[in-house]
């Protein structure tokens, strides 16, 4: 990354390099990252996000952030580490792959904590209610709340979330959803005094 970074920068192109050892166990890239002043690094795919990846994301963060810096925070975009994190900016491919499970994304105002995004399961797959009791959409303790959710806010009907547009009217749902936690996500870091200029 840092050679095709070091190419790519050569020939006139800016970059946002991208990181993959939070660590420094191989290379010290958020390091040298930080030396060559750029202004926002990428964490992408580490092999530490799967051990310890919370604490692993946190000491990468507060490296780049302590040095006046900008995160772009790669395949996250859960409120429960976004909120609690000075993260610039995110991406990840939940949005359209969600919805292709079976899944529509929600910030359920009754449901208690912080974060107060629900899952809610569709039956496509015959042992959901089985796995996810909770948040398969025939015995969701919500149901109504969502489906009013869905019709005032996007005009969608269940029926219109099983018919042949299935796939493609969850993905709409998660964006929307997407797109309203950013202001849930801004409220956590205010409360959290994140100076997110």
């Amino acid at each position: 990354n840092q050679i095709n970074s070091q190419k790519i920068k050569k020939a006139g192109i800016e970059t946002v390099p991208v990181a993959h050892d939070y660590i420094s166990v191989k290379v010290p890239e958020i390091e040298y990252y930080i030396k060559k002043k750029y202004p926002i690094i990428a964490l992408g795919y580490s092999y530490h996000k799967k051990k310890n990846a919370i604490a692993n994301i946190t000491t990468a963060v507060s490296k780049i952030t302590g040095a006046g810096l900008k995160v772009h925070l790669l395949g996250y975009t859960s409120p429960s580490v976004l909120g609690k994190l000075p993260v610039h900016y995110c991406d990840s491919s939940s949005w359209a792959q969600e919805g292709m499970y079976g899944n529509i994304l929600w910030w359920n105002p009754k449901k208690k904590g912080e974060n107060k995004t629900d899952r809610v399961r569709f039956l496509d797959k015959e042992d959901t209610h089985k796995k996810w009791p909770n948040h398969h959409i025939g015995s969701y303790k919500y149901r109504k709340d969502f489906e009013k959710y869905l019709m005032d806010e996007l005009e969608l009907s269940m029926i219109d979330l099983y018919g042949h547009k299935k796939e493609f009217l969850r993905q709409i749902a998660n964006v929307h959803y997407f797109v309203g936690i950013q202001e849930e996500i801004r409220k956590m870091h205010k409360v959290r005094g994140f100076k997110m200029d």
